[in-house]
């Protein structure tokens, strides 16, 4: 392999993405959608009410104390909370156990309950999950687990308990959204711009042998899903909590969204290929 052929492939590459507007326009299309998500669902704007009953005085609620969009108060028994909750008009509540820091600690995963006000607007009590799990996510692993309550919910909707995966559906669909268009898009837009332009013959008569260009591209790919994708988690605060395992995972997929991008940019290059063959004749 010719190193220096692989980065001069993925210089131009990555200047000729930032000089298609439509290359560009669809590289920020996750980005635009992370801020309109941030803006629907602000997590530092709103001023949230909460109840706790910490008997303990755990580093968890004293950590949601310190944030200056939590105004908490505290009962003094378990079966005050609820009622609290309602009179209040909390966005939600938190039952800590008896010696839920030393739990943690010894890694008995202990659970804690948490109370979701329906009368209070669907925003704020998303904001207010998203703080409790990236708290508890921020734990030394592993971490609690948490119980979510409705409160005066709707019978029909009412749920004892909601996975972390359900709950942040939205979250983790525009997490994934970059992962798999950038990784397996950026490609193939890439060999259709040098289509157009007739780069692509100039190239492939280049020094650089095959090799150089697949694993230039395949570079240029892998680092736009990283930046897209980093930009995405940093955006909703992804670094919070285990961030070794979201930056993992989305290693992993672009890993796999790239080379999958580089076989689709392949297949639709030989259609081209026999297409223009057919009309021409040669």
């Amino acid at each position: 392999m010719n190193i220096r052929a692989i980065l001069t492939i993925m210089r131009k590459d990555v200047a000729d993405a930032i000089k298609n507007q439509f290359i560009l326009a669809f590289l920020a299309m996750p980005v635009v959608i992370a801020l309109i998500f941030k803006l629907i669902f602000p997590a530092d704007s709103q001023k949230l009410t909460v109840v706790a009953y910490d008997p303990d005085h755990s580093s968890l609620v004293a950590a949601l104390q310190e944030m200056s969009n939590i105004r908490l108060l505290e009962v003094d028994s378990d079966n005050q909370l609820m009622e609290s909750v309602r009179v209040n008009k909390a966005v939600g509540g938190l039952a800590i156990p008896p010696g839920f820091d030393a739990s943690v600690v010894a890694k008995k995963q202990p659970e804690l309950t948490a109370y979701l006000n329906h009368r209070q607007a669907e925003a704020k009590r998303r904001t207010f999950q998203r703080l409790v799990q990236q708290q508890v996510a921020a734990l030394t692993p592993p971490p609690a687990s948490i119980a979510w309550v409705d409160v005066d919910a709707p019978l029909e909707s009412q749920a004892q308990a909601h996975s972390f995966l359900v709950e942040n559906f939205i979250l983790v669909l525009i997490l994934v959204l970059p992962v798999v268009t950038v990784g397996m898009m950026i490609i193939p837009l890439l060999l259709v711009e040098e289509k157009e332009k007739h780069t692509l013959s100039f190239l492939l008569v280049s020094p650089a042998s095959t090799t150089d260009i697949v694993v230039g591209k395949s570079l240029v790919g892998f680092i736009y899903n990283l930046a897209i994708t980093g930009m995405v988690v940093g955006l909703n605060h992804g670094w919070k909590g285990n961030w070794d395992i979201t930056f993992l995972a989305l290693f992993l997929g672009s890993l796999f969204t790239v080379p999958v991008g580089l076989l689709l940019a392949v297949c639709r290059r030989n259609k081209v290929d026999r297409v223009f063959q057919v009309k021409t004749g040669i």
